[in-house]
Order: structure tokens, then sequence, then C-alpha cells
């Protein structure tokens, strides 16, 4: 089964596997990055999975249709892949797979398609084609929500209509203060996302400017963009640079993670300057940075810059795309300035600690999502735990350390003035220890100590901004169902449950119903850890909450194209910065209207139905504050079930 990740904003996808609920970047230590889900355990019983046929059983149904681009034209040439219906797992929903695999065509020059021979049952369609976005049966923006069709025996659905959105564009130029251009220079977009109630800016795309100093972007997501370019100096101590040298001299096909840590793993070695013990250079080839050195030591540096010439994403010119938007002349100008060195010792428990990453954040930081580090200085401690930046640009930053062997911390403001540099002296703190277990909340047969040992709990904190390391607070269940986190700086958390979809196929019938410490929630309020905690209880229940009903449009009709939206009526809750927040909802609505929603907490909500169109940023205050004016209150107690119809109401 595919590995899908799921990040709640919703759900995120990287390298190494996906779990359903919640981001997951990397791999635990000593566990492996993804079980397979062909065999799977329930009361210590191997189960293998229910055997499907090796072929879609022929039927005499059809589907037929057409796929269209944003003016309604057809799009020719686009690949159709005919999957299985939608199936919800947790709070996201995943195509089932078709016996015998995915089916596929080729639209024709009007764009139309035909599947032949299908049985009754349930399907999805997405289309795929250079230059565009994929589209799907049901999606009416782009990466939106697609539907299952429903077929019945011999039934033949030939009305089938569907949108794919053309790629966005943005091309420009790069150039310094005298108007050379600059050569072989990555160039970034970030872009605009809403996750649970906040604003923040994502990776949206690299490229490399050309002989030229232009640069383009042909495959980016209609949205709102800022563009720029960013450097990350490097400074080590000469004893690292000799080390990473003699590693590449003898082919080590593994590079320390100290020096990974320090981003030299991919430093070229001819562009490093050495001052004394320390060596000053950059993570690419790519890079800005130009260890011009004064005199006095000090070096100049080209910031972090956002188009035209900002120093931070609040003065960048933002840039709004609409699907097939091909925006020209968005140039970026870059100018040197003067630095400042930086130094300092860091202690640990028993001393000066060595071998540490050091890594200054810019004061923007805060509205970056979990996954962009555009960090512009980082270095590593020497063998009497001291670090030095060559060069850092006046302005307020943040200094943090997360040493991974030790899970030590630090975590401080840090003023670099024009005036002067800074001499800091850090001292690293070790943090809490936060424990619990699973309960399973049920007559259903309980998952076995196999299946148990793959479920994750994370500490989610209330400011994110606080580390980039996403595998730091999370800990796996033992066989028992026994979870430990150590180390845990003090501060705001929330915890979450994590398990990879296959995982949760494996459990049929139980659902997430929440974290709780002495009988409070913990999964979507957080709590504050500042000494050790024990006692939190992660439970699985297998009579969740549900609420169901129809939506109608205004004619009384089943509508299609509602999406629903459940909102807790705490509006302080709408700001919650997790990515798993389970007090506020979004699904859509099925071809006949229908709309159902499992594992809610129980408290009051705003429920309400809009048009999906409207509803890409349905998690912004702004919109969920519009919505709640006309919406209907509901509701829900804990394994209640609860119907209630709704009408569509437009909110734009």
């Amino acid at each position: 089964m595919t590995r899908l990740f799921t990040s709640i904003a919703c759900l995120l996808v990287l390298t190494t596997g996906q779990y359903v609920g919640q981001t997951f970047r990397s791999a635990v230590p000593g566990k492996p990055k993804g079980l397979p889900y062909e065999v799977s355990t329930l009361d210590g019983v191997q189960t293998p999975p229910p055997q499907q046929p090796s072929e879609l059983p022929k039927g005499t149904g059809l589907l037929m249709g057409q796929v269209v681009d944003a003016k309604g034209t057809g799009v020719e040439g686009a690949v159709v892949t005919l999957s299985g219906g939608f199936e919800q797992v947790a709070l996201q929903f995943q195509a089932r797979p078709l016996p015998g695999g995915a089916r596929r065509t080729l639209t024709n020059a009007d764009g139309r398609f035909v599947f032949f021979d299908l049985p009754r049952g349930s399907y999805s369609l997405e289309a795929t084609k250079g230059a565009y976005l994929p589209g799907a049966h049901g999606r009416r923006r782009p990466g939106g929500q697609a539907q299952s069709i429903v077929l019945a025996d011999g039934e033949r659905n030939t009305q089938i209509k569907f949108s794919m959105w053309r790629y966005a564009s943005i091309s420009g130029s790069l150039s310094d203060e005298a108007g050379e251009a600059l050569v072989g220079i990555s160039v970034r977009t970030l872009r605009r996302v809403v996750e649970s109630g906040q604003a923040r800016w994502t990776g949206g795309g690299t490229t490399t400017t050309d002989d030229r100093g232009q640069f383009r972007f042909d495959s980016l997501t209609p949205g709102e963009f800022v563009v720029g370019v960013f450097s990350t100096q490097t400074t080590t101590p000469v004893s690292m640079v000799e080390a990473l040298a003699a590693e590449r001299a003898i082919g080590a096909n593994e590079v320390s993670t100290q020096l990974i840590a320090a981003g030299l793993a991919n430093v070229p070695l001819s562009s490093v300057r050495v001052a004394g013990d320390w060596a000053f250079g950059s993570g690419t080839q790519s890079t800005m940075v130009v260890p011009n050195f004064q005199q006095d030591g000090r070096a100049f540096v080209y910031p972090n810059t956002f188009h035209p010439s900002a120093r931070s994403i609040a003065d960048a010119q933002r840039i709004v795309l609409a699907s097939g938007d091909d925006r020209s002349s968005v140039d970026i100008r870059v100018q040197l300035v003067p630095t400042s060195p930086v130094s300092g010792v860091v202690n640990g428990q028993q001393g000066p600690a060595a071998g540490v990453p050091v890594k200054l954040s810019p004061d923007y930081a805060a509205g970056l999502a979990a996954e962009l580090a555009l960090d512009p200085a980082i270095s590593i401690t020497d063998a009497r735990g001291r670090f030095r930046f060559f060069g850092v640009p006046a302005g307020q930053y943040a200094l943090r350390i997360l040493a991974l062997e030790s899970r030590l911390w630090a975590n401080q403001p840090l003023t670099v003035p024009e005036s002067g540099g800074a001499d800091v002296v850090v001292s690293l703190r070790g943090g809490a220890k936060v424990s619990g277990r699973i309960e399973f909340d049920g007559t259903r047969p309980k998952p076995g100590p196999a299946l148990i040992e793959k479920f994750m709990v994370r500490l989610e904190p209330l400011d994110p901004s606080g580390f980039r390391s996403q595998s730091a607070y999370r800990a796996y269940f033992d066989g028992s169902g026994q979870f430990t986190i150590t180390d845990v700086p003090p501060g705001k958390y929330y915890v979450i449950f994590l398990a990879f979809a296959e995982d949760r196929l494996a459990m049929p019938g139980w659902e997430t119903k929440g974290a709780t410490l002495n009988g409070a929630d913990v999964s979507t309020r957080p709590m504050d850890v500042q000494q050790d905690v024990t006692g939190v209880v992660m439970t699985i229940t297998d009579h969740p909450s549900e609420l169901t009903g129809t939506v109608r449009d205004a004619t009384g009709r089943g509508d299609a194209g509602a999406a629903v939206v459940l909102v807790t009526t705490e509006r302080e809750l709408w700001l919650n910065p997790g990515v798993a927040n389970r007090r506020m909802r979004m699904v859509r609505a099925t071809e006949a209207g229908v709309y159902t929603m499992r594992g809610i907490p129980a408290g009051e909500y705003f429920l309400a139905a809009i048009p999906d169109e409207d509803a890409a940023d349905w998690q912004d205050p702004k919109l969920l504050d519009i919505i709640a004016r006309t919406a209907t209150r509901v509701s829900i107690v804990d394994d209640g079930k609860k119907a209630q119809d709704l009408v569509t109401r437009n909110v734009r």
C-alpha cells in the first residue's frame, strides 16, 4: 500500500513515510522507518490482510466524461486514472486500491475519456498532465478534496466533467548593488498557507539563476508568494574541515552526524576560507556568502533578501497568482552589508560542550512552516565549547542549540548591534520527562503488542518556532502500551497520536478519542510542562462520536459542491498552531450531498456548509468569523450520534 504522509494542517509529505493526523519528518533512531502492512497483529495473533481478487471483476457499467481546463476547454492527452472510492482514515481520506491495480487511459482531442466493463462499486478519478495541477472528480479548486463515484450494476454514467488548473509561473532577475547579474545563485519561493488559524510561509520551489542572472519558476500552485535569496554561512573549527576532507579522500559513504548537523556535509572545500583555528564557508555552491574580510576581521555578506530588496518577509512584496498566471519582472537586488563577528561558549551540564551545532535564526522564523530553516549562520563548537560566526548583519536573532545526543538545549534572543560583535555565554539545559500509556475503550479485538509498537505519541509545541527538529519530542509506545519522552524543554504542548495509514487500517473500527492528563483534554488544549509529567492517557475508541447529515442547495437538492465546516465555539482555540486540531474540521459532501464526521471531541460547535471553491483558507479566523455568524450550533457528546441537515450559504 502506498505510504501517504498526512500533515494537518493538514497533511504534509516528506521522504520517510506518512503518519495520519500529523506530520512525521524523520525516522526515530532504532525503529523501522515503516513496517509492512501485509501482516498485522491483533491480540497477539498474526492476521493477514483480507485477500483481494487479482483482477477487477468484469461488469457492464461505464464511466465516461471530459477533463477541462479552468476556461472549460477540453484538455487533450491527460492521463486519467481510475482507482477505488475514498475511505476515511483518521481525519483524512484516501482512495482504495482496485483489484488488479489502477486503470489508466488518455483523453482525446476534446478531453474525453471512457472506462468500460466496470462492476458496481465506488470509484475515484484523477487526471494528470505536464504544466497542470492534478484534477479529480469532485475537485473544485486546486488542491481541494475529491469525491467518490458510486456506480450501480449496469449503470452508464456519461456526464462526468472535472477541471485541471494550469500551474502559475514567476520569472525575474537577480543582481547586485552595481546592477551586475549574479549567476548560479539559488532563488526560492515561499507560499502563504493558513494552518489552524495562523498564516505561515512554506516552501514553494527552488531554482538557480542562469548566466544572465535570470530565474524562472514554472510549476507553482496558485496562491500568494514571496520570492527571495537566502545565504547560510557556516563557521567551524578547522579540525572539522580536515575531518571532512579526510572522509571524502577515502570515499566514505557516510558523513558524521556532527558534520551534517553543522551544515558541512555538502560544503565545497574549495570555497572554505581559514582564519586561525576557524574555517568559514557555505553549505552550497550557489550561495551569496562573500568571505570578503577587512583588516579588522569583519566580513561583508549578502543578507537574506526578498523581492524587491527587503530584509524580512514583512517588507517583501507579495505576489498573488491565479491558475495560468505568468508573472514577470519579479527582480531582486541584493547589497553587501557589513557584519560583526559573534562568538561565545556553550556549557553543558558537565562543562564546555564540544561538537554542538549552534544556529542563528532570523526574527521572522516564527512565521515559517516547520520544514523551513532559513538560518543565516551556523557554527559548531570546538573542544573547549567555543563557537564563532565570522560575520552577522546587525539585527534581532534567536540563538538555538539542540544537542542531538544529550538532548540538551538552549533558545535565547540575541541582538547583534551595528557598532560591534557580541560575545555570549550559553548554558544548555535539560528538560522534563513526559510519560503515559495508551488505552483501548471498546469491545472490538484490541491491537496486540506488535502493532502497538508501531504507534507513536508526539508533543506539539504551542510555539512551533522554538526548534525546527520535528523528531525531538516524540516516542514509540512499547508492547505494553507505555511511552516516555525525555528532555522536553519547559513550555506548553499538545499531545498528538501518530500512526501510519496502513497501521490504522490494520485496526478497523478504532478511532482516536484524544489524550487526557488528570481528566483534562491535552490533545486540543495544551498542557504546561515545567517539570516531569506522568499519567498522560491516549485513548483509542471503537464507539467514536459521529455527526452526519445532508447538505442542500437553495433549490432543496443535495449539494455535491458543498464543503462542511465544523469549528469549536471557543474562539481562542481557532489559533491553535498544532497541526492536528480535532476541534476544527472540514469535509466534502458526497455527490448526493451527504457528509460524515467521526471522532469529534465533546463540546459546542459552529456547523456550516459553504461552496468548496471558498474553502481554501477555511482555517483563517477572519473567514471563520463570517461563517460563525450564520452557522448552526451543535452540541457533541462523547460516543454520541447526531444528525444535522444544512443549507449551503455563500461567504464571499
